[in-house]
């Protein structure tokens, strides 16, 4: 009798604990995750899932959803794939959880590619993925981590394509995909298709022509769809007008000027959240310049990754709203750590193997003890009992701020409004709208269209004509750049409104308004005391 032996190797105990610590990762972030609610009043969230409901065959249809969405600026894949797995606000969660999870596995499969040991790849990917910035922006209905996911998917491709091998063709079409689908969920991924684009034209690869339609294709096809709707990128090209048309080059000055500030705070806040004590923000800026001289070594290789980096980079300098600074440059952070520790494995690795693994030890081990604190903060907060009417708190970023008090004031003013608006969507007769700086949150929680009232320049006229489209606005205590006001425009309407209902917090004496409902129909007793 012949015995056939042909069971496959045991896994080495590194692999065996490396899958052990992504699956307690996994679970630990399907917990974080796991919300039934949006979790900040930007509006963004709002949107998506707007344009998921409208995309979804599960969801009703909602009266003037379409023109909404029709003047969006946003790409549509994020929402599609919400509305295609239900339209739920716990459905769009597991999305950027899992989309996040896929990056932490792409950025190993990177660093190991690179030639770094499990341990290493491991520490790296489980720094990134503890990082403040890193589950405060996994809590969000956003983009931003279905995006880093694509990136990070397209820079693994890309690099392997160009290392040559048997499977280099699949990894050339694979990255192509990576890359068109990352142009249909953030419109911020043109530097990662003019740094595939760049990376054919060097390298011509067999069919590149073929590779480079596939990935520029379905961005060219949204951009005209764009054109032919004034909205999408469109809209984006009009704010870039708005802003630089008057003066070019004195407001591209000022701008980037202003953008090297908001990105060094960026980079220090996704490592240390709201800390600022000085030793841990030194380290993170020295941190941070590790990774810049590893960038800058990786485009002098002409590394795919370090084009995407400086072409990236480029667009925030010249991104016209500092704003959103810390959002639009949390996706490079990964790209840049793993940048910085090369750097640092081939300038140690010149003397030697002992001195490379030091260098990394010391990097990584140096923004562990940064993010440390920051970290047992989170998991005090999360663990914390809360009210059944505050216990959505631990999932809202506003929750785990470093003062207590204000962090309650602000997860709990959140969850008050949300509980309110859907009490007004039954205040609000079914043939109304409602003027609000957050149209889409407000259409979302209540089913009823509502439209951003005339902008504080608006003069007189245009102010009437524009809030009479709508019987009703819901004023809130808060701020946006566009409406830098509280409870605009209340000043505005001269008493001519009845206030329906108020949104309080229970707490304080006296207790402080975040929300009201106002009839513009009839004349009001007055506004509550002014807001946060």
């Amino acid at each position: 009798m012949i015995e056939m032996q042909s069971a496959a190797p045991n896994p080495s105990p590194h692999r065996l604990a490396v899958a052990a610590l992504f699956a307690v990762l996994c679970m630990a972030y399907l917990v974080w995750g796991w919300s039934y609610d949006i979790t900040d009043l930007g509006g963004d969230s709002a949107y998506y899932m707007l344009a998921a409901r409208h995309f979804s065959p599960f969801a009703p249809p909602m009266p003037a959803l379409e023109q909404a969405l029709r003047a969006s600026v946003y790409p549509p894949l994020f929402p599609l794939a919400v509305g295609l797995l239900g339209a739920s606000f716990l459905a769009a969660h597991l999305v950027v959880v899992v989309s996040l999870l896929a990056a932490v596995a792409c950025l190993y499969l990177w660093l190991r590619d690179e030639g770094c040991g499990s341990a290493t790849a491991a520490w790296a990917c489980g720094l990134f993925a503890l990082m403040p910035g890193t589950y405060l922006q996994a809590l969000n209905i956003w983009t931003e981590n279905s995006y880093l996911f694509l990136s990070l998917a397209a820079i693994v491709a890309a690099n392997r394509a160009a290392a040559g091998g048997k499977h280099a063709s699949a990894a050339w079409w694979l990255g192509a995909a990576a890359v068109a689908a990352a142009t249909l969920v953030r419109a911020a991924a043109v530097p990662l298709l003019a740094a595939f684009a760049l990376q054919l034209l060097m390298l011509r690869p067999r069919r590149w022509p073929l590779l480079l339609a596939a990935a520029a294709v379905p961005f060219c096809a949204w951009a005209a769809w764009s054109r032919l709707n004034q909205s999408g990128l469109s809209g984006y090209a009009a704010q870039w007008r708005q802003s630089y048309a008057a003066d070019p080059l004195g407001a591209l000055a000022r701008q980037a000027g202003q953008e090297v500030f908001v990105l060094l705070r960026a980079w220090t806040q996704d490592w240390l959240a709201e800390g600022r004590t000085l030793l841990p923000a030194v380290l993170a800026l020295l941190a941070g310049a590790i990774c810049l001289a590893g960038c800058a070594w990786r485009l002098r290789r002409r590394s795919f990754d370090a084009i995407y980096v400086v072409l990236y980079i480029a667009l925030v300098l010249v991104w016209p709203f500092p704003a959103e600074g810390q959002r639009l440059s949390y996706v490079i952070v990964p790209v840049l750590l793993v940048q910085g520790i090369l750097w640092l494995r081939t300038m140690a690795g010149r003397q030697a193997q002992a001195a490379a693994r030091l260098a990394c030890t010391a990097l990584l081990a140096a923004l562990s003890l940064i993010v440390l604190p920051s970290l047992v903060l989170a998991a005090a907060r999360f663990t914390q009992p809360l009210p059944a009417e505050m216990a959505a708190a631990r999932h809202f970023p506003g929750w785990y701020t470093d003062d207590r008090r204000q962090s309650r004031r602000l997860a709990g003013s959140l969850a008050a409004i949300l509980q309110d608006l859907r009490r007004v969507g039954d205040a609000v007769p079914p043939g109304e709208c409602i003027s609000s700086i957050k149209p889409s949150l407000v259409m979302l929680y209540t089913g009823r269209p509502s439209y951003a009232p005339p902008p504080q320049s608006a003069g007189d006229a245009e102010f009437a004509e524009g809030m009479a489209r709508c019987r009703y606005a819901y004023l809130l205590a808060y701020v946006s750049p566009g409406y830098p006001q509280p409870f605009y425009p209340d000043r505005r309407l001269n008493g001519q409104a009845r206030i329906v209902s108020t949104v309080r917090l229970a707490e304080g004496a006296p207790p402080e308004p975040f929300a009201v409902l106002l009839d513009l129909a009839g004349a009001r007793g007055g506004m509550p005391a002014s807001g946060p």
